[in-house]
């Protein structure tokens, strides 16, 4: 039998509308804005095809709108799943998008993500004696990297390998502490570098940590001419990482 294939619907308001900006690189770093309380991630491209059967003669594609090249992998935050004025809903599929990035957000391996990031954060608010709205998003998106959920998009870091500073480099990047899409974990730590990372450690654990701000100030320092240091990229984190969880 014939099975309908509903490419988009109605989708909820949420406490974050993902939107076309989310999708594109931003001007003071090299990757899609950071969310602190990113739960998944999408690498498609936004698209959207036509939304009605009208077009105008021989103009086989009118509606059709495909961003290849602007689109970059982006982080999905926590706060798009939940409702605005509903603290005890979580929306995994029909998550809080605008039609244009809900070309991006669209695709299974997108739901899987989200899908159990969900299921985490409705174990954990039980656990927690709280709603989802009021979970602790820090102790959602901690529980996730430990279980290696692709919260941050890599070049060079694949998912499955044992490498344990890879839940740290995936945290991390939600906080500002990389400026592009490459980890680059074996390569070791210059001395610019390590002072934002000090920086943005301590703001993190003060409460006060501006993780957009923190990724300019990173990609300043990675332009800079600078002396490595004893660590590697990945044991630093790795030990940062250690400091931090709750």
């Amino acid at each position: 039998p014939y099975e309908m294939y509903v490419r988009e619907a109605r989708r909820i308001v949420g406490r974050h509308v993902f939107n076309e900006n989310d999708g594109m690189l931003t001007e003071d770093y090299r990757r899609t804005p950071i969310h602190p309380d990113s739960i998944a991630v999408t690498d498609w491209y936004m698209d959207s095809h036509s939304c009605t059967t009208d077009s105008r003669p021989g103009f086989k594609y009118d509606g059709k709108l495909i961003l290849t090249e602007e689109s970059r992998p982006s982080q999905i935050p926590y706060r798009a799943l939940l409702p605005q004025g509903i603290d005890n809903l979580l929306v995994p599929v029909c998550l809080s998008a605008t039609h244009i990035a809900w070309g991006a957000i669209r695709l299974e391996p997108v739901f899987l993500q989200t899908g159990e990031a969900a299921g985490y954060a409705a174990a954990l608010a039980k656990q927690q004696s709280t709603t989802p709205a009021n979970l602790d998003p820090e102790l959602l998106l901690q529980t996730l990297v430990r279980y290696r959920q692709l919260v941050s998009f890599f070049n060079d870091i694949k998912i499955t390998d044992s490498d344990p500073a890879i839940p740290a480099a995936l945290y991390f990047a939600t906080k500002g502490f990389f400026n592009d899409y490459d980890a680059r974990l074996n390569e070791p730590l210059t001395q610019s570098v390590q002072t934002a990372w000090e920086q943005g450690l301590q703001q993190l654990e003060q409460g006060t940590l501006n993780p957009r701000q923190l990724a300019k100030q990173v990609q300043h320092a990675e332009e800079q001419q600078s002396l490595a240091t004893k660590f590697k990229r990945g044991s630093f984190l790795l030990q940062a990482w250690d400091r931090i969880q709750k």
